[in-house]
Parts: structure tokens; C-alpha cells; sequence
């Protein structure tokens, strides 16, 4: 039986290098799920490594965390995914959000006034989106290890 993800888990954020907190290199924009203990768990590729989330730093000493992130539950809700996605349906939330930037280009105004879609979250995502750049970085740890899901 295929491993479901719950649509409530779902994350897209990026991943940095903290060279220096002034001066973070961007590696790539990820979809991810968060674990127990406050980890980025990505949900396209295999990684030998979960990453901590920015607003977690003091428990940890990696140089690589998940900054600028966004729950995806109301998109998705509202785009008619159900509560349990599988891996195909994941990959396509990746093109959609990550290496496409083409639905939050031409859906802006479903962020305006919206309480479901804050402006906040428009700003994320198109970002986000606006990198196109998903695939693991060589400036990640193990990047050789790092296969397609």
C-alpha cells in the first residue's frame, strides 16, 4: 500500500545556507512535511537529511534551515485535493508551487481581502515560486545521495 501524506502536513519553504545570517546562499525551494521534533522532512526527494525550520535555530547548529515557509492545507482544500494525497498528487503540487510559477501568477486575486489566502501568503509562495529551482543543491550535505522520490 502507498505511504499517504494528509493534506494538513503540507509545506513549501526555502532552503538556505546560513553563510552568515546576513547573508544566506539559497539552495532550492522544497515541499516538505514537518516531523515530531520540528524537522523539515522532504516529500519529493530522498535526502539523507531533514532540515530545521527558522523559527526553530536555537535547538540546533545546522547551517542549512527552512526559511520563508507556508502551509498549503486552504490551496489545497480549495484546488479539490482530498485529506490524503499520494506520491503522484505530491509531485504534481511540486510542479504546481515549486518549478511552475504559472497558478500563483494567474490566481493573484484570490489573495486579496481573502482571510483564507492572506497577502502574506501570496508573497511566500511567489517567491517561492519564483526560484524554479526544486532540485537539490550541490551546497547540500550528502547531495549525492539525494534521489527522486
Amino acid at each position: 500500500m502507498e505511504n499517504l501524506t494528509a493534506r494538513n502536513e503540507i509545506y513549501v519553504g526555502e532552503l538556505i545556507k546560513l553563510k552568515t545570517i546576513n547573508s544566506p546562499i539559497f539552495c532550492r525551494s522544497m515541499l516538505f512535511k514537518i516531523s515530531n521534533n520540528s524537522l523539515a522532512q522532504d516529500l519529493i526527494y530522498t535526502t539523507p537529511n531533514c532540515y530545521p525550520l527558522i523559527n526553530y535555530l536555537k535547538n540546533t547548529n545546522s547551517e542549512f534551515v527552512i526559511h520563508n515557509y507556508v502551509n498549503l492545507e486552504e490551496i489545497l482544500k480549495y484546488l479539490g485535493y482530498d485529506e490524503l494525497l499520494s506520491q503522484s498528487e505530491l509531485n504534481a503540487i511540486y510542479k504546481q508551487f515549486i518549478s511552475h510559477n504559472w497558478w500563483i501568477e494567474h490566481n493573484a486575486e484570490l489573495f486579496n481581502n481573502n482571510p483564507l489566502f492572506p497577502k502574506e501568503m501570496y508573497y511566500i509562495l511567489k517567491s517561492i515560486s519564483s526560484h524554479k529551482n526544486g532540485i537539490p543543491s550541490k551546497n547540500e550535505v550528502d547531495f549525492s545521495f539525494i534521489k527522486r522520490k
